[in-house]
């Protein structure tokens, strides 16, 4: 709905996946069986950031369903219904509003569908430059204009591909997938640093990030930065694109399994409750058992096929790289003192 040419928002169940949407816009143009959606990956924030947030519960759902107030919303949420609506999207999905927050059953519900969730979004919008919902999605930390920057395409006898370069910028050349230490390196990029975002990126086809001082556009392992020149980013900033690649190449058969990867990156990290741990790995899972069922079962971070061997071994660090403690059948996840640690407990 509008309000004073602002979307003020109601709760609605109108996709093709059931799932509650938010209908931001009564724009003539779209057609009522038009259910495409806009997915927002954000930062919760703090626990005083999160309480300021405005949340679905089992009091408000009612209310939700009618009207969501403009002026109750973070930046964040306003800017998201805001860029839904310029790119001619009716409905958006976020998290804390299209989940009842405080229903255990419906929070279960839909945490297990966040495969089809973000796979299904039309866009996913990121606000990867904030910490909470405060700033909103057009943050900029500097008042200089950004240059853009050419990308130059060098060719050598001894390479069969060209590579493609540009200058370096600040804070621009993360990588999706690496060692723990590069927490170090993520600080201008919050929403890097969470687990559930982990997830989210590599589900979503495309995603537009909003960053500190620039948008980057990453669809189908091709990115598009707003400052520079780039065709293809796969070719510019690889590990900016690698994470999702993994989910079209696991190969049960090699020793590097790409599994073993998402799911050691995925560990260190962040969350807001570590009761969290396996259910923002869990869409991954599920869209990686849909594509490999010869993968069997699917249990805590395992797989029935690697089952014997993973659970036999520590990832890379910790004090001991065997399990041998076997008094009971429960696997857990220890990022303490590790990349990843699979042990019997």
């Amino acid at each position: 709905m509008l309000n004073n040419g602002r979307p003020q928002g109601d709760l609605k169940t109108d996709s093709p996946l059931d799932l509650r949407l938010i209908e931001t816009s009564s724009i003539a143009q779209i057609p009522e069986e038009d259910t495409r959606y806009v997915a927002l990956s954000h930062c919760w924030g703090s626990p005083d950031a999160a309480a300021r947030m405005l949340q679905t519960t089992r009091e408000t759902l009612d209310a939700f369903t009618q009207s969501i107030p403009w002026e109750g919303l973070t930046k964040t949420f306003q800017h998201g219904m805001l860029v839904a609506k310029h790119i001619g999207i009716k409905y958006i999905w976020i998290d804390s509003l299209c989940i009842v927050q405080d229903d255990a059953q419906d929070w279960a519900e839909e945490a297990s569908r966040m495969a089809s969730i973000y796979e299904n979004a039309h866009l996913t919008v990121a606000v990867t430059g904030a910490t909470n919902g405060d700033k909103g999605l057009f943050i900029n930390t500097s008042n200089e204009p950004m240059p853009r920057r050419g990308v130059h395409e060098i060719k050598l006898p001894s390479l069969q591909y060209p590579i493609y370069v540009r200058r370096s910028l600040p804070y621009r050349d993360e990588t999706v997938l690496g060692h723990h230490n590069a927490l170090e390196g993520l600080s201008e990029r919050p929403l890097l640093r969470r687990g559930w975002a982990f997830q989210e990126r590599l589900l979503s086809p495309s995603i537009l990030h909003f960053t500190q001082d620039e948008l980057i556009l990453e669809y189908d392992n091709v990115t598009h930065r707003s400052s520079c020149e780039c065709e293809t980013l796969s070719h510019c900033v690889p590990g900016f694109v690698s994470g999702r690649n993994l989910l079209e190449k696991i190969d049960i058969s090699s020793e590097l399994w790409p599994w073993r990867l998402i799911v050691e990156n995925y560990a260190w990290r962040l969350l807001t409750s570590e009761a969290d741990r396996l259910p923002a790995l869990s869409g991954i899972a599920t869209k990686v058992q849909q594509q490999y069922p010869s993968l069997g079962s699917y249990l805590a971070g395992l797989w029935e096929a690697d089952l014997v061997r993973a659970s036999l071994e520590d990832a890379r660090a910790g004090p001991s790289q065997t399990a041998t403690d076997f008094s009971s059948k429960d696997i857990a996840i220890s990022t303490s003192n590790m990349v990843l640690g699979f042990h019997w407990r």
